[in-house]
């Protein structure tokens, strides 16, 4: 695998996880890991985050 392809496929599994995050702050889902519930507010800092590593990747990935 060379650059370019670890670059691609980074960005999109991070643009995947992104989106569910999303999904769960739009649609106001709960997200239950045995009997702790995760706060709303882990999934807006990952939308933040996720959002700007997918970006830099797919940055690196179309930079020729």
């Amino acid at each position: 695998m060379n650059q370019d392809q670890y670059n691609l496929t980074s960005a999109c599994i991070l643009t995947a996880a992104g989106l569910v995050h999303l999904n769960r702050v739009v649609n106001d889902l709960d997200f239950i890991i045995g009997s702790y519930g995760l706060p709303m507010e882990f999934s807006l800092f990952a939308v933040l985050i996720l959002g700007i590593m997918s970006f830099n990747g797919f940055r690196l990935f179309f930079k020729k």
